[in-house]
């Protein structure tokens, strides 16, 4: 459960930037449907979102929306 959770912050935080240039929310860059709390306002179900974003990064150390590029050793003298 908590592997798919985490899965889910890191998806929703990966269109974080969407949401910056665009005014949408990160949710919706995405696809989702998010409710907001009883009596929350569009504003602090933003901030919400943004603050989920930003704890999910401090706790895996991974950063989506700047992910880091793996590049494969070179492999010479195969034969087939």
């Amino acid at each position: 459960m908590k592997k798919y959770l985490l899965l889910s912050i890191l998806a929703l935080a990966s269109a974080v930037t969407a949401m910056a240039q665009n005014a949408s929310s990160i949710s919706s860059s995405l696809g989702l449907f998010v409710f907001p709390g009883e009596g929350q306002d569009q504003k602090q179900q933003e901030a919400d979102e943004m603050a989920c974003f930003n704890w999910a990064k401090q706790q895996t150390g991974y950063d989506p929306i700047n992910p880091t590029q793996v590049v494969g050793a070179k492999v010479s003298g195969c034969h087939s």
